[in-house]
């Protein structure tokens, strides 16, 4: 059996996560394990804005980045220069990872 290679952390990584409330609850011990495990990334977290109050006390640590775009009651064209900003936001971060984390 081979052993796994070690990689380096990111420099930069960004999380979607745009779901409701409880999914950012349970989400938040990942992103405590991330911040711990990867001290020197950049860690974004795009997340809608109801929810920056309590992701900041949930889990500090990452960078939280807000979006006006609801994934359920939305769809992109519903929203150009939402997109269009994010598209900008997404260019200037140059993550070298992008996750977009489900619950399901």
């Amino acid at each position: 059996m081979t052993a796994p290679v070690a990689r380096p952390a990111p420099r930069t990584a960004l999380l979607l996560k745009l779901d409701t409330l409880g999914d950012l609850v349970l989400f938040a011990p990942t992103l405590r394990t991330l911040r711990a495990a990867w001290p020197a990334t950049r860690l974004y977290v795009l997340i809608r804005p109801a929810y920056l109050d309590l992701a900041v006390l949930l889990a500090p640590g990452p960078e939280y980045l807000t979006t006006t775009l609801d994934p359920f009651g939305q769809g992109p064209d519903d929203a150009p220069a939402e997109l269009a900003r994010l598209r900008n936001l997404v260019t200037s971060l140059a993550p070298d990872l992008v996750v977009a984390g489900y619950e399901g």
